[in-house]
């Protein structure tokens, strides 16, 4: 499942059932009463647990954190949000990376999950489309540049420059920091 934030309106019985976690069959209707009484109206923090399209609606399997109950409920784009806790582990994962990784593709592929939903996927894409320009040559083909560089009558320091690969790696991360943003 996917981590999100639920927004949940207290009363909201209606159109959610409460389901044991053991056995997966509806409590009985005291509990649920009870059980709306104590929740106030607000984002929680849950987890996706399965979907399932019943008679042309769309139910959602969710489980919510210190809750042992799972609730079979509607979701609408606008009572759901990608978790704050999610999209945190993600850019402390970004911001300080681990080493060992091979390529900046295997980094990202480590990343925690991206935190965007349908409606950011365009903007994303703009976003990675103005920032990162693969290299045109291959890894192996690309040759290290240098400069030299010269102050007054000290002797002359080389300087590596970076190849195309090592830009793209920066265009990488750049976009990657750009897109947490937006995401914010």
């Amino acid at each position: 499942g996917r981590d999100w934030e639920i927004y949940w309106e207290s009363g909201e019985g209606e159109d959610s059932m409460e389901l044991d976690r053991e056995n997966g069959e509806s409590k009985d209707d005291n509990n649920t009463k009870e059980a709306e009484q104590d929740s106030e109206t607000d984002w929680y923090y849950g987890t996706v647990l399965s979907i399932q399209k019943n008679k042309g609606n769309v139910l959602f399997k969710v489980g919510f954190v210190g809750d042992d109950t799972i609730y079979e409920m509607s979701l609408k784009p606008a009572l759901v949000r990608p978790s704050s806790r999610a999209w945190m582990a993600r850019t402390k994962a970004i911001l300080a990376p681990q080493h060992g990784f091979t390529s900046i593709q295997n980094w990202e592929d480590n990343l925690p999950p991206i935190t965007s939903t349908v409606q950011d996927e365009k903007k994303l894409q703009e976003l990675e489309d103005q920032v990162c320009q693969p290299p045109s040559q291959p890894k192996e083909q690309q040759q290290q540049a240098s400069r030299s560089i010269r102050r007054g009558r000290q002797k002359a320091v080389v300087v590596p420059l970076a190849t195309q690969q090592e830009r793209y790696n920066i265009q990488r991360l750049r976009y990657l920091v750009r897109a947490q943003i937006y995401l914010r």
